[in-house]
């Protein structure tokens, strides 16, 4: 019995032992944020959790071996316990640079302001533009600015260098499913005047086709299980922050290659 509780304790500290220290709101252990950028997110990201209880948290790693960057993430979360104990509003922008892959994990309290539709939007244009091209620190400080936006919007406060927010962009492009219901609309009210059931056919496949969910790599909502625990406490290198002690994420969110 003895054994196998050093056994347990051995897989556990093994398992702890994958994950890196944090260091504050800017934990850039790939080494591709300028010091410039780096001090701009840590000062609006305490600012932020001051103000609304968000926790704005960056985190990048040159390399996390074969581990599915989505689920890492998810893990690094509870792992860090980001956000107050109990309210959970936290986001995690999370960069693997080898594999050239990003994920906004989100926390269960800040869903409210940041589903994963806007967090989609984030992905598409504040990161991948400038990640695409190298320049790390702005693609992350306009991410920063933009959730942080959108808590000030929710929280009704006035945060310096915060972003207001936008509306969700969709490259100017219908999606398919809306397409496709415009389309049996039409067909419908042509073959209504004929009665029959072939009109309520054609809804019933329609509403099942679109209940299909394609899994990609650009795919946002992840789903998972509720975490809990993290730590406890804890600041920035400047002071003022206390953004971790919760670590509650059902893995909403979103991201992909670049």
């Amino acid at each position: 019995m003895r054994r196998l509780f050093l056994l347990c304790l051995l897989a556990q500290a093994l398992w702890a032992a994958e994950y890196p220290q944090r260091r504050g709101a800017v934990n850039d252990f790939a080494g591709v944020i300028s010091a410039e950028s780096a001090a701009q997110m840590e000062a609006l990201a305490i600012e932020v959790f001051n103000k609304t209880g968000v926790a704005i948290v960056v985190c990048t790693m040159p390399t996390i071996g074969d581990a599915d960057y989505r689920e890492y993430a998810n893990e690094l979360y509870k792992h860090w316990g980001i956000g107050r104990k109990g309210e959970d509003r936290g986001v995690l922008i999370f960069n693997v640079v080898d594999i050239r892959k990003l994920w906004l994990e989100v926390g269960y309290g800040a869903e409210g302001f940041l589903p994963d539709g806007v967090a989609g939007d984030i992905y598409r244009h504040d990161l991948v533009p400038h990640l695409s091209q190298g320049d790390y620190g702005a693609g992350f400080l306009a991410a920063v600015r933009s959730i942080a936006g959108l808590a000030a919007k929710e929280y009704n406060v006035t945060i310096d260098g915060s972003r207001a927010p936008r509306q969700i962009q969709h490259d100017g492009k219908a999606s398919p499913l809306c397409t496709l219901m415009v389309v049996a609309f039409i067909i419908l009210i042509v073959l209504s005047s004929r009665g029959g059931l072939l009109p309520w056919l054609v809804l019933s496949n329609t509403g099942a086709s679109g209940s299909r969910r394609r899994r990609d790599d650009h795919w946002s909502g992840w789903g998972g299980g509720g975490w809990g625990g993290g730590f406890g406490g804890g600041g920035f290198g400047g002071g003022g922050f206390g953004g971790f002690g919760g670590g509650a994420s059902g893995g909403g969110g979103a991201g992909g290659g670049y």
